[in-house]
């Protein structure tokens, strides 16, 4: 969201003061508009999750691929997707009661209601020369021995992801350790595909 406004003062930044606040009003008239927008997205995708509740405050939110602790209390979840960016997509919630105040034009104005001195251009700033000349090098990471993990650690509370199997559609196994490798679900072979098998298997006997 910030991004997003500073490029909208990017682009007005010469223009009169009376143009600049009436073109103000209708970006954020728009950024609004954008964040209900985000919301009902969620909600529609929330649609399609399985919500199990531990407490009165937590909840398991279940989807086909991650499976999420949610806390309405302390607005947040294991997925850190809440802590982030403040909107949440709980289905059944009334939205705007769990989303942060920064989402709101009165903070979006508050936030720009002080004074903003213009910055001079670079060729007319006093750098100190011990300033100037100093060297920043990059930062000395060591890479750790160990074999880099591929998976992270679950947060407490949280449920492992089951696997899916490709081959029958179950959970628990995959497609190499399926117990019915009768029923797959692979496409069959092109017609093409055999013409040329057959033709192969001719040359070699």
């Amino acid at each position: 969201m910030c991004k997003q406004w500073d490029d909208v003062i990017k682009l007005y930044y010469h223009a009169t003061y009376t143009y600049c606040i009436e073109e103000f009003e209708l970006e954020m008239a728009e950024l609004k508009d954008t964040h209900h927008d985000h919301i009902k997205q969620r909600v529609l995708q929330s649609q399609q999750c399985e919500v199990h509740p531990i407490d009165c405050n937590r909840f398991k939110v279940d989807d086909k691929w991650t499976d999420t602790i949610v806390d309405l209390e302390q607005r947040s979840c294991s997925c850190r997707q809440w802590d982030l960016d403040e909107l949440q997509w709980l289905p059944g919630m009334q939205m705007t009661a769990l989303c942060s105040d920064f989402y709101t034009i009165g903070w979006l104005k508050h936030a720009y209601s002080m004074i903003v001195n213009p910055v001079p251009k670079p060729e007319t700033w006093n750098i100190p020369d011990e300033i100037r000349h100093r060297i920043i090098l990059p930062w000395k990471k060591k890479r750790l021995t160990e074999r880099p993990k591929k998976s992270r650690i679950p947060s407490a509370g949280e449920f492992r992801k089951q696997k899916l199997c490709s081959n029958c559609g179950g959970k628990g196994h995959n497609k190499r350790s399926c117990p019915n490798p009768s029923c797959s679900t692979s496409k069959p072979l092109k017609k093409h595909v055999l013409v040329a098998f057959a033709s192969k298997k001719d040359i070699i006997d």
